[in-house]
């Protein structure tokens, strides 16, 4: 299929890389698409209170705080005291969540390797040399920080947890 233009080849290629990642972490533990977003912020930049990761996500705080329980309940995440702010905690990430965080991501950095692997060898440097200008065009774009709270991303019932 050919485009006239990138904005729905764009699309087309987000949308079918984040369904594949989505199967490929379900096949982690059972991990669901957001327990992943939260493991793998939380492993960039710990220790965060939760309203950091919900600004990190661009989620509301009522619904991190539902799935920060359900990580805290299956052991992934700890809170401790804010020592800095005695009205919040700080999350961090217990040794199984860690564990979970780096099974994780072996299992999406082979998918990654595999999606790669069907792209002839002498095209893969221009691929990544094309998706290294995308990510930076992306980050200069917006960052969850900075979103209004009505750009937000809404989690809709029945979006897992």
């Amino acid at each position: 299929m050919k485009y006239a233009n990138t904005d729905a080849l764009l699309r087309e290629v987000a949308h079918l890389y984040e369904h594949a990642q989505r199967k490929t972490a379900a096949c982690c533990d059972n991990t669901t698409h957001t327990q992943c977003l939260v493991l793998t912020a939380m492993g960039r930049s710990l220790p965060m209170t939760p309203q950091q990761l919900a600004d990190t996500l661009g989620f509301e705080k009522s619904w991190m705080s539902r799935v920060i329980e359900r990580l805290v309940s299956e052991g992934l995440i700890v809170r401790s005291p804010n020592t800095a702010d005695g009205r919040s905690v700080l999350l961090s990430l217990t040794s199984a969540g860690q564990e979970r965080l780096d099974a994780l991501n072996i299992t999406l950095n082979s998918h990654a390797d595999r999606v790669m692997s069907h792209i002839p060898p002498r095209e893969r440097d221009s691929v990544r040399h094309a998706l290294t200008l995308l990510r930076d065009a992306l980050r200069a774009e917006e960052t969850p920080e900075l979103l209004p709270v009505g750009r937000r991303h809404t989690i809709q019932l029945g979006e897992d947890l």
